[in-house]
């Protein structure tokens, strides 16, 4: 089993999120809204992200934060 990667602005948009370490709240509020990649969470609006089930406010600002994104409205 490949190690986990840290959430970091440096990680390849194609880095499955199944191998980054992010906390269980956060990578199930992901899975269950069908995200897979770094990529498709940094292309994500502020709006999606918190209507995945898990996410809130905080959970967005970490993985905007942690994944180098300025914040997303719409």
């Amino acid at each position: 089993m490949n190690a986990f990667l840290y959430p970091a602005p440096e990680l390849p948009d194609e880095t499955p999120l199944e191998r980054v370490r992010f906390s269980t709240r956060i990578r199930n509020g992901l899975k269950f809204g069908g995200l897979e990649t770094v990529g498709e969470v940094r292309s994500a609006s502020d709006v999606m992200l918190l209507s995945f089930q898990d996410l809130g406010p905080g959970s967005v600002r970490h993985l905007r934060d942690t994944l180098g994104m300025k914040a997303k409205g719409k």
